[in-house]
């Protein structure tokens, strides 16, 4: 499968084709199997890791329509360019080109959370309170304290779940 197919699958759907080769229908776009079943599509190990592999292509490619403003195309053209290998007169391979992405997204986490040295500038300073609020004492409860986690490198954005009711 090319990154265009593989967009397409996840986009559009793909085209069922009868004995003869000739389209006939449309499967729905993986993207709303998704959506619509969640994991419950993919159950053994196999297809769950599959279905990681797959998706981090139209990830990156929705990523890039979103965060950079660039348009589907042109996001396809660069994960092109990202499969040649200067050397090599083959190109990268789905699996290779995933592999890839990944300790890319890892490399941008890993240095978006090295923290900045601080700045001379002085700290901002809070708006003013209305003393004609009354404050309320801070308290903590054991149920409210909530256990500090290290933040993730690479992680994945979990995505928004629809409410079916």
């Amino acid at each position: 499968m090319t990154i265009q197919d593989i967009w397409q699958c996840f986009n559009m759907g793909e085209a069922t084709l009868n004995t003869n080769g000739e389209p006939t229908g449309m499967k729905p776009p993986l993207c709303l199997v998704e959506q619509y079943l969640k994991a419950n599509w993919r159950k053994g190990p196999n297809e769950r890791k599959a279905w990681e592999r797959f998706r981090e292509i139209p990830e990156f490619i929705d990523g890039a329509v979103t965060q950079r403003g660039r348009t589907p195309s042109e996001a396809v053209k660069e994960l092109e360019m990202l499969r040649v290998e200067p050397g090599k007169h083959n190109l990268l391979g789905t699996s290779a080109l995933v592999a890839k992405l990944k300790e890319n997204r890892r490399q941008a986490a890993k240095n978006s959370s090295i923290p900045t040295p601080p700045s001379s500038s002085p700290p901002p300073t809070s708006p003013p309170h209305s003393s004609s609020a009354p404050t309320a004492p801070l308290t903590t409860s054991p149920s409210s304290i909530n256990k500090r986690r290290a933040p993730a490198y690479g992680a994945r954005p979990r995505a928004k779940r629809a409410k079916t009711s």
